[in-house]
């Protein structure tokens, strides 16, 4: 049988642990990350609550969105090299603490997966604290004269709502998995009806060794195709290497020496495309297309060796 003493002993000790755990869960900021259903997340696509790992497609972000004024716009807009933008992100949080940190944001060159964070260049970044449900902020953006299109992303850094898992070199698998980060491939362009709109796309390897990717054309919505048509050009190397490792397509018929015309109005798909370690090898797109053709959404998607999807664009298209 305990004596009074020990029992004494017993409740001091446990008041001792829950007040100890009390401040440190409460402390000053940096001193510890907040539970996660307190935390600051951005939406992979419109469906997501802030659960991690994050499910479907994983880089159409509805949180971003690029406006040519300093007003909040609804959908992407055109962009122009060396013009500014304005970039709107905006980030949900659980929980009723106030969180502060540090949004930064990041863009490379469209296409699919790419190295963290040796891809990516930050072009911009705001200290803020998410005090309400949801904080939506802006950052210029002057577009560089390097390339037409452009992927964002967004990384929410903050002491106390950090990364839920660690980061690694895949940008896919750190967004999928970590709901601090958000990532947009949109690219908005048009042009008159049955005017060729080429498009870029830039198929990535961001693990260290080599793999064989696949690369999936498929309409978002309606079809594109039979309004409209597409061409894939893979380039010569990506073109060697894929009739070196079998030269295996569906969807698609070949119509100069590195050019294919996609036929098949749902899936269009090629697969064994070598990337090296660390390799990143441009893709030309083009789109040609009546009135009727207009609204009707592109997806563009990498995958890997088991057809897992490691990132894509949409190509958000209209003609006039």
């Amino acid at each position: 049988m305990h004596s009074t003493s020990s029992r004494r002993r017993g409740a001091l000790f446990a008041l001792l642990v829950a007040t100890l755990a009390a401040a440190f869960l409460t402390g000053p900021p940096g001193a510890q990350a907040l539970p996660a259903p307190n935390g600051v997340y951005m939406r992979d696509n419109p469906g997501d609550d802030g659960t991690e790992p994050g499910v479907g497609d994983i880089w159409m972000s509805p949180d971003i969105v690029v406006c040519a004024g300093t007003s909040l716009c609804s959908v992407d807009v055109p962009i122009t090299p060396t013009n500014t933008y304005y970039v709107f992100v905006t980030m949900h949080k659980n929980g009723t603490a106030a969180i502060p940190g540090t949004l930064r944001v990041y863009h490379t060159r469209a296409g699919g997966n790419v190295s963290w964070p040796s891809g990516w260049q930050q072009f911009g970044a705001i200290t803020t604290t998410v005090t309400a449900s949801s904080t939506t902020v802006m950052i210029p953006w002057t577009v560089p004269n390097e390339w037409r299109h452009y992927c964002l992303l967004a990384r929410w850094e903050s002491s106390w709502d950090t990364m839920t898992y660690p980061e690694g070199t895949d940008t896919e698998d750190n967004t999928r998995k970590n709901n601090n980060i958000a990532w947009h491939n949109v690219v908005t362009s048009g042009g008159p009806a049955n005017v060729l709109v080429p498009a870029d796309f830039m198929i990535g390897n961001a693990v260290t060794r080599d793999v064989r990717a696949g690369l999936t054309i498929r309409p978002a919505e309606a079809p594109f195709v039979g309004p409209g048509s597409i061409v894939v050009d893979l380039g010569a190397t990506l073109t060697d290497r894929w009739r070196a490792g079998g030269g295996q397509a569906v969807g698609v018929r070949q119509v100069g020496t590195t050019q294919f015309q996609v036929v098949d109005p749902v899936v269009a798909r090629f697969t064994g495309l070598l990337l090296r370690a660390g390799e990143r090898l441009p893709i030309r797109l083009g789109f040609n297309g009546t009135k009727e053709a207009s609204g009707r959404p592109v997806n563009v998607v990498q995958t890997d060796e088991e057809g897992v999807d490691r990132g894509g664009v949409q190509y958000r298209l209209t003609f006039r």
